[in-house]
């Protein structure tokens, strides 16, 4: 599993999306609970996307 929360405004990103998730799902708002877990994955890939493209770059100078 790769490590991608360097930083704590990303740590605080994630921890609010995880809180809209949970109220989302005690609440039982269906509509609520889509959107916040779509935004949750969106920012997941955009994540690990960076992080893949980083160890690649990182990759590529040591090869170098």
């Amino acid at each position: 599993r790769f490590e991608y929360i360097s930083e704590q405004a990303d740590l605080s990103v994630l921890i609010e999306e995880h809180r809209k998730i949970y109220e989302a799902l005690r609440t039982k708002d269906e509509e609520a609970v889509k959107d916040a877990v779509h935004t949750h994955l969106v920012n997941q890939v955009v994540g690990v996307r960076a992080q893949i493209k980083e160890q690649d770059e990182k990759n590529k100078e040591k090869d170098a």
